[in-house]
């Protein structure tokens, strides 16, 4: 009878150690884990109830919940394969933490129907709006001009972006290269979840996309593209009526992503270790190095006020991107990946330098493309393109392509000329651009002291005369 109390006590001691023991492992799982998986389902849970915003600055995660709730445009994943849950969904937050901050838009290869994903890439003023036109042209091609512009503006003002999920992002603290990232993964697989609603809304640059006139004119019906630069997300300016236009303009826009052959994107606003990353993620993804020489970039540069801190700092920060991204190149693990293009090839030799970047993307170059592209450079534009004769461009007036290249000779003062040779003389010197010697200039006078000086000598060839 005691031997059986005693068991019975044991055993009861035993349950109460166990019970006891429970609770203090949830204790101690939760506070190794931190803001992990109990803190992540949590916020998980609440996303349908409040608006979450997730920035990220000098490295420190600051996560704010906001009592406003906003109302998801639920146009989540497009690709209608990949998984649905995006790093601007899956988590509430789009930026996770400062290590994961540019690889948190996608964590496995993405690639996802046949298409071929392509980065065209390069610098302010080196010939990219005319290249982009020209690999725009084949019909099953689906191109972007400049998707990320929005964004580098809309954080120089402290402004905010609106995701379609209802997540935003304020005061410009997020990290752009992490939102770069996301948008460029999104319009390359269709999955518009990942990119920034004003990248879908920047009608300025959409336009120039030939096969996305339809969903253009469907966000102008709609009323949208057109908001005012404040530093509200413009989420909080759409109304619910044009919530429900948005999502019939962007079935219109995921159809014809979806039917695309090869996915363009055209930016000068993304470093090629951040490209890089691109091509990591989406199998099959190439990208097309545009490279001008720096002289002319510059010059370009000189008279548009893009150089707001002085034309040597402009020039030193110019070939230091540069130099950066030829450095990545040479260390990729897959070069047959990248090509570069030099943009005085396209300028003075157009139809063969088209003929090998469209090889190397795998496009088909017809009589009718090669016709257009001829055209649009050494036949003066006679085709009409559109973002060519933009007064923002190189070529904003109907003349050969062919002049556009040794212009600088004659246009950039010597003092710059020499000061970027200078400067870029490694980056000059590995892509092969010569050494020019500047002819000595002098300078030009006052008009109105040459005037005076002039009218002295008539008077006194008169004087003389008479």
């Amino acid at each position: 009878m005691e031997e059986s109390v005693i068991h019975t006590v044991k055993r009861l001691k035993n349950w109460f150690l166990v019970i006891l023991m429970v609770p203090f492992a949830l204790v101690l799982s939760y506070s190794l884990t931190g803001s992990g998986t109990f803190h992540r389902n949590w916020k998980i849970s609440n996303l349908n109830q409040y608006q979450l915003t997730v920035v990220l600055k000098d490295n420190r995660r600051i996560d704010v919940t906001e009592k406003t709730p906003v109302e998801p445009l639920h146009v989540y994943s497009t690709t209608g394969h990949e998984d649905r849950k995006t790093s601007a969904q899956q988590n509430t937050s789009v930026i996770t933490t400062a290590k994961d901050a540019t690889t948190s838009a996608s964590m496995t290869h993405i690639k996802r129907g046949n298409f071929t994903g392509v980065i065209l890439l390069t610098y302010m003023r080196s010939g990219s709006s005319l290249t982009g036109d020209i690999l725009q042209q084949p019909k099953d091609t689906f191109y972007l001009f400049e998707p990320l512009k929005s964004a580098e503006h809309i954080q120089k003002r402290n402004g905010s972006i609106s995701y379609l999920n209802g997540t935003v992002m304020t005061n410009g603290r997020y990290n752009l290269s992490a939102v770069y990232l996301d948008t460029l993964l999104g319009w390359l697989t269709c999955n518009f979840s990942r990119v920034y609603l004003e990248s879908l809304l920047d009608l300025e640059f959409l336009a120039f996309g030939k096969t996305l006139q339809q969903y253009t004119s469907c966000i102008y019906r709609a009323g949208l593209g057109d908001f005012p630069e404040t530093s509200k997300p413009i989420l909080y300016n759409i109304t619910i009526h044009q919530k429900e236009l948005l999502k019939t303009c962007m079935e219109d826009l995921r159809n014809v992503c979806l039917r695309s052959k090869y996915r363009i994107v055209k930016t000068i606003r993304t470093k090629m270790s951040l490209a890089a990353q691109v091509l990591e993620q989406v199998v099959d993804s190439k990208l097309i190095h545009l490279v001008r020489d720096p002289r002319a970039t510059i010059e370009s540069k000189s008279h548009r006020k893009v150089c707001p801190l002085g034309l040597s700092f402009c020039i030193s920060q110019h070939c230091q991107r540069v130099r950066d991204d030829i450095i990545v190149e040479k260390k990729s693990r897959s070069p047959e990946r990248f090509h570069t293009v030099f943009y005085e090839n396209i300028a003075s030799r157009p139809i063969q330098t088209a003929k090998m970047m469209y090889k190397f993307i795998g496009m088909e170059l017809t009589p009718v493309i090669s016709d257009y592209i001829f055209n649009i450079t050494l036949g003066k534009n006679k085709s009409g393109c559109s973002v060519c004769t933009a007064k923002w461009q190189i070529g904003n007036s109907a003349s050969s392509s062919e002049k556009h290249v040794d212009a600088w000779k004659q246009k950039l003062p010597p003092k710059y000329i020499n000061r970027t040779q200078q400067l870029c003389n490694d980056v000059i010197k590995h892509y092969g651009y010569e050494y020019y010697v500047a002819p000595y200039r002098r300078k030009s006078k006052n008009k109105k002291v040459l005037m005076k000086k002039v009218i002295q000598s008539v008077g006194k060839f008169q004087r003389k005369v008479s």
